[in-house]
């Protein structure tokens, strides 16, 4: 059951296309009502059976999960754990986000920015396989990385009062 993301879409019948794209393509933007809203980093932590620190490094797969309303893109993102602060995972795990490439065109969900290789990130994930997670909450389950500062996504509905403004209060919030 995908209780994280409950998504309206307006798009046709999506299907998988090859690695070499007709060019052109259009970004098709969706619009996403996230199931759960976790407004404090204490809610974030006790939502998510692992909270770490990480790298994406790559995209692993992308695909299309069938749903009630129509077929929805998903990408799968490589990721090295840098650091565990709470729960356990493996040191490369895989987390799937809404959205990717399909055929020719690129699918966003409004708000959730797709994930960047070589960029660090804190995330509050569910495992819903073993080694692959969710994110918990869109855009407010990660928070960006550069260095020891940390950053909200502008979705985020965090209170940026309540976030650490970096790594080392943030590990000591968490403890």
């Amino acid at each position: 059951m995908w209780r994280w993301v409950t998504a309206l879409f307006a798009t046709a019948s999506l299907a998988l296309g090859g690695s070499a794209c007709c060019g052109g393509g259009d970004q098709v933007v969706m619009a996403a009502s996230w199931a759960d809203a976790y407004p404090t980093i204490d809610e974030m932590v006790e939502a998510a059976d692992v909270v770490v620190e990480v790298r994406v490094t790559g995209v692993a797969d992308t695909g299309l999960i069938d749903s009630d309303v129509s077929s929805v893109p998903f990408t799968d993102f490589s990721a090295r754990v840098t650091r565990i602060l709470t729960g356990q995972a493996d040191e490369e795990i895989i987390v799937r986000q809404t959205g990717g490439d399909v055929a020719c065109d690129r699918y966003v969900v409004d708000g959730d920015p797709m994930l960047q290789p070589e960029a660090d990130y804190v995330m509050f994930l569910t495992e819903f396989a073993p080694g692959q997670y969710l994110i918990n909450g869109g855009p407010t389950g990660r928070l960006l990385l550069d260095g020891e500062r940390l950053g909200q996504l502008p979705d985020s509905i965090l209170d940026p009062v309540h976030v650490p403004a970096d790594i080392t209060a943030l590990r000591a919030l968490i403890g």
